[in-house]
């Protein structure tokens, strides 16, 4: 997590670990986002199906005691974003569907909202309204529990947005794909502060 106290951006972006770093699934079929689940399962998604480009159509469930698998759900349209809400559903963003999902506890799979043309990466904070990424229009949309969508912001230095996050005080962090800027939105606001910029192809996640 994010430490908002932290004032200096490089500080707030260093990540420190305390544990031994081990493996625990070779070869994994989840080639993209990654989620714990309530029930404590490691979700992870599938955007490849196996080949090198984007048709993947899959969640998988994993068990982090031992790295067995199964599939959670299918017939998803390039499935990059993860999240749960508070009732234990998991949403996920299709990137090529322009959509999001809700996987509901029986593993029954809806359509949520639709019109999201390069959905993303999303989070979801303490009161259920949804965030999501838009990497083809540049811009950070909110869908709150009843499916309204609102926009967040817009343009301001996003370019290919797909990464995104929040902090304790669900302040959100969004990295572009494209140019690797990473910028924070102040919760309740449509106001886009750069922290910094990692130099490289494709890290904006």
């Amino acid at each position: 997590a994010i430490d908002p106290s932290i004032s200096e951006p490089s500080e707030s972006l260093q990540l420190k670990f305390d544990a031994e770093v081990t493996t625990l699934i070779e070869n994994s079929p989840a080639n993209d986002d990654l989620e714990i689940g309530p029930d404590g399962f490691l979700y992870g998604s599938d955007v490849l199906d196996g080949g090198s480009a984007l048709n993947g159509k899959k969640i998988y469930r994993f068990n982090i005691v031992d790295g067995s698998h199964t599939v959670y759900a299918e017939g998803l349209n390039v499935p990059i974003g993860n999240a749960f809400d508070s009732n234990g559903n998991l949403f996920v963003s299709n990137f090529n569907g322009a959509s999001v999902s809700k996987i509901d506890n029986n593993q029954q799979t809806t359509s949520f909202s639709t019109g999201l043309s390069g959905a993303s990466g999303l989070v979801i904070d303490s009161s259920d309204n949804i965030y999501v990424a838009l990497y083809n229009s540049n811009s950070i949309k909110k869908i709150s529990p009843d499916g309204t969508i609102s926009d967040v912001v817009s343009g301001n230095g996003l370019n290919g947005p797909v990464g995104i996050t929040y902090d304790t005080d669900e302040n959100i962090y969004v990295a572009n794909y494209n140019d690797g800027k990473i910028f924070k939105i102040e919760k309740g606001t449509s106001t886009l502060t750069q922290l910094t910029q990692i130099t490289g192809p494709s890290v904006g996640f």
